[in-house]
């Protein structure tokens, strides 16, 4: 008879178990759940305000970050200005976020005739390849690709304005 009454408390207590574990589940699954709308409730109400949650605004160490010519980084933009020392580039930078604060912003880049390459690329027999050019041939409304090289600066001439 001993095997029988084991055998039942072994089922009490499974069921004793089972039910604890469903009680502590459901009462987890409600405060995830009461969480979750919570936070979605907050998300599209700043959708349908119209107001971003995240700040889309560009910060001045942003912009700053943008115009410090270090190796590495390359530019591109339309010169806006170019004297003897060096040209002046536009370069937009775009807020996916906000898209009416897309801005253009100035980057003087100064020339070194010395050590710097001015190249305009062309097309020989299908291969493209680059030739040489003077800084002369940077023209104002021209669009270049500069790169900030750690010895010297690559300025190519993407396309010149219409004449």
């Amino acid at each position: 008879m001993e095997p029988i009454v084991a055998q039942q408390n072994f089922k009490k207590s499974l069921i004793l178990v089972g039910g604890v574990s469903l009680l502590v589940g459901l009462i987890l699954g409600v405060v995830a759940g009461f969480y979750y709308i919570k936070n979605s409730r907050e998300a599209a109400n700043s959708l349908i305000s119209g107001k971003p949650a995240v700040n889309s605004q560009l910060s001045k160490e942003f912009v700053n970050n943008i115009t410090e010519l270090v190796p590495g980084k390359t530019y591109i933009g339309k010169v806006v200005k170019k004297d003897n020392s060096g040209i002046v580039l536009d370069v937009w930078v775009y807020n996916f976020i906000n898209p009416a604060l897309n801005q253009a912003v100035p980057v003087a880049i100064p020339f070194n005739s010395v050590v710097d390459k001015v190249l305009r690329p062309t097309i020989v027999k299908g291969a493209a390849t680059s030739t040489s050019a003077s800084f002369d041939d940077i023209n104002m409304g021209d669009y270049l690709s500069v790169s900030i090289l750690s010895d010297y600066k690559e300025f190519i001439i993407i396309s010149t304005k219409a004449k």
